[in-house]
């Protein structure tokens, strides 16, 4: 019973502290022009625990930088404005996420994919095409010959399988553009 008793205390005095922690609103991370404090990690963790995710305090400071530093560059590049500083808690993190999703998508649409990466893919793939257009010609050579959405399937394909990756080495070019600093 002692065991048990003592286990409760150190459970209320480690909330307590953890609710500390949160109430001073500690910073987690700045870098130039943005500051990620201990309440924006608690409003990040309570938004995604609503929609069903689940994850460690790390992993929630890592997405709070992106949510941060992609929503820094979206409003950088002119698509959107920063949120109010007035804004908090689910407002704040929904408005973050929104200019994540926009730079995110902004970056996928303006990622250069050579005219080559295309028609490798078509090379590769021609049986997605046979229905398309005649893949060979008069003198029975492969071509390539697809129409603008076809070329824009293709892409976006291609831009699909390489998103997270292109993504995470984004994450890791803002860090350094914005001098992120974790404490």
């Amino acid at each position: 019973m002692k065991i048990f008793s003592q286990l409760i205390l150190m459970s209320i005095v480690g909330t307590m502290l953890v609710t500390a922690a949160f109430a001073e609103g500690g910073i987690v991370a700045e870098g130039d022009g943005f500051v990620v404090s201990q309440q924006d990690i608690a409003d990040i963790q309570a938004y995604f625990s609503e929609r069903g995710f689940e994850s460690n305090e790390r992993e929630y400071v890592s997405g709070a930088l992106k949510l941060f530093l992609f929503a820094e560059e979206a409003a950088a590049d002119g698509l959107a404005a920063k949120p109010d500083a007035s804004l908090s808690g689910k407002e704040k993190v929904e408005r973050l996420y929104k200019l994540h999703k926009l730079y995110a998508s902004h970056l996928m649409e303006s990622y250069p994919l050579s005219k080559e990466a295309i028609e490798s893919y078509f090379l590769a793939y021609p049986e997605k095409f046979v229905n398309s257009e005649s893949l060979f010609d008069e003198d029975r050579k492969q071509v390539y010959a697809q129409d603008t959405e076809k070329k824009e399937w293709i892409r976006n394909k291609i831009l699909a399988a390489k998103k997270s990756r292109l993504l995470e080495t984004e994450f890791q070019r803002l860090k350094e553009k914005y001098h992120v600093k974790l404490q």
